[in-house]
């Protein structure tokens, strides 16, 4: 999940969009990641390149269905987070399309997703990227796991407070000279 992370709210990921997509915010990150989390059924995106259980429709990190699948068959990203991330850009931008233009990108929705906002976030991808067939059947899932990875990346990111020294006691020439002479007080 770190690489998943970092290459989307790096640049890494918008890079290869061809920058028509920006660099994630890391709530935008969490709230894609999230969804992500639901269609593979890995909470921590180690297996990423699955097929879907119940039809066998979907498959990969964003689990693929009709055109999109076939497409994702004839590319074979593997299991590899990070190939799967750069399958996902290059569709998105068209690169697997047989017209030229995405299968999703058109949606605009990476551009759009909301910035600050995790949970409209992860609903926006949800109903324009993701696309189920019964949005709402898991709206609550995808949205509790982009919640729990934007926590553990807050954590991780949220700079440490800063310790004022104490300050040093300057030295007691009177109280250094006692000692020096054997005399305590």
């Amino acid at each position: 999940m770190d690489t998943a992370v970092r290459m989307l709210t790096d640049g890494t990921f918008s890079k290869m969009t061809g920058r028509k997509v920006p660099a994630f915010s890391l709530e935008q990150a969490a709230a894609l990641i999230g969804n992500a989390m639901h269609e593979t059924g890995s909470p921590n995106l180690t297996n990423v390149d699955v097929v879907e259980k119940s039809s066998g429709k979907g498959r990969g990190l964003m689990q693929y269905t009709g055109a999109r699948r076939e497409a994702y068959d004839r590319a074979n990203p593997g299991p590899d987070i990070k190939r799967q991330l750069q399958y996902a850009a290059e569709e998105y931008k068209g690169q697997y399309d047989p017209n030229g233009n995405s299968l999703v990108g058109y949606t605009k929705s990476l551009e759009t997703a909301p910035r600050k906002d995790v949970v409209a976030a992860t609903t926006h991808l949800l109903n324009n990227y993701f696309r189920p067939a019964d949005p709402e059947a898991s709206r609550k899932e995808r949205v509790n796991n982009a919640k729990q990875v934007l926590k553990i990346y807050q954590q991780l990111t949220k700079p440490k407070p800063k310790v004022k020294p104490k300050p040093q006691q300057q030295p007691n020439v009177f109280s250094n000279l006692l000692k020096i002479i054997g005399v305590t007080r």
